[in-house]
């Protein structure tokens, strides 16, 4: 699909038809991660930036999950480190 470049401001602008918006996921007020190579721009959504605070706040009573037990992880890691050293050559 064509489109056409257009001034915005001091900077360049290209509307994106509904139908590529849709199939990309982008709505107004997406963020956008913006890269050109070899002659060509590539627009694709942002990965999502956390922060432990953010993240932090979104804790509630019912995604909260119960304290686990690691007790056994290091007994489990050693045993397999011991299993796999002599295959590394370690």
């Amino acid at each position: 699909m064509r489109s056409q470049v257009a001034k915005w401001g001091d900077s360049l602008a290209v509307r994106i038809p509904k139908a590529i918006a849709r199939e990309a996921g982008l709505v107004p007020g997406t963020t956008v991660q913006m890269t050109a190579a070899e002659g060509r721009v590539l627009i694709a959504p942002a990965a999502p930036h956390y922060n432990l605070r953010g993240l932090v706040t979104r804790i509630t009573s019912k995604n909260r999950h119960r304290e686990t037990d690691w007790s056994l992880t290091e007994l489990v890691l050693a045993e397999v480190t011991a299993k796999l050293r002599p295959l590394l050559g370690v």
